[in-house]
């Protein structure tokens, strides 16, 4: 199974942090169910990076950019 997320008021909430910790948790376990866990965000590395510095390690692929970028 593949799941695709935005990030922004939906993987991390501006109003609670323990949302994304939460969040997180949960895709590693979806994750370590053999499945793949996607981001497609608006936003570029830079920027992702100040709210989760170590980005790439929670997820298979990360669309960033709106599209422009896409990592594996």
């Amino acid at each position: 199974m593949i799941l695709v997320t935005d990030f922004d008021n939906t993987l991390y909430s501006h109003s609670d942090p323990q949302v994304l910790i939460n969040n997180l948790q949960v895709a590693q376990s979806f994750r370590q169910a053999g499945n793949k866990f996607v981001l497609a965000t608006g936003r570029n590395a830079s920027s992702l990076s100040r709210v989760l510095p170590d980005f790439n390690k929670y997820f298979d692929y990360i669309i960033l950019d709106n599209g422009a970028v896409c990592l594996g």
